[in-house]
């Protein structure tokens, strides 16, 4: 029995894959893996207290992030000035052409989350 459901969702899938089906595709995921918990996860302060409050928990992670990324640089700038600059693209600055842009417009097009409209918009 559940050898055979498995079966079916994974053609079911497999299938919503092949034709591009993103939303089918997604809701056979959430069938398979259920519903996706909106709740956060309770996380420790730097002394080892358990927080399970919602604000406080947002307060530890700004307070962690802020802990991460506000570091006093340690790179040596001496080192990155001699490391070998490699030679610049030039034609990596030129805008695309026209036909360019409207390939990208038509890969768009195909998407499903781009069925109201705005590739078609873009390409009148």
């Amino acid at each position: 029995m559940k050898q055979n459901w498995w079966k079916l969702k994974a053609q079911s899938l497999q299938d919503a894959a092949d034709k591009c089906d993103f939303k089918s595709f997604y809701q056979n995921v959430k069938g398979v893996f259920g519903p996706i918990s909106k709740g956060a996860s309770p996380i420790f302060l730097s002394d080892g207290t358990l927080l399970t409050d919602m604000k406080e928990i947002t307060k530890r992670w700004a307070e962690h992030f802020s802990n991460v990324l506000n570091r006093e640089s340690t790179v040596d700038q001496e080192v990155i000035d001699n490391l070998p600059q490699k030679p610049t693209i030039e034609n990596l600055a030129d805008s695309p052409s026209m036909s360019e842009v409207e390939k990208a417009i038509k890969q768009l097009s195909n998407l499903v989350f781009w069925t109201i409209g705005p590739a078609e918009k873009l390409m009148s």
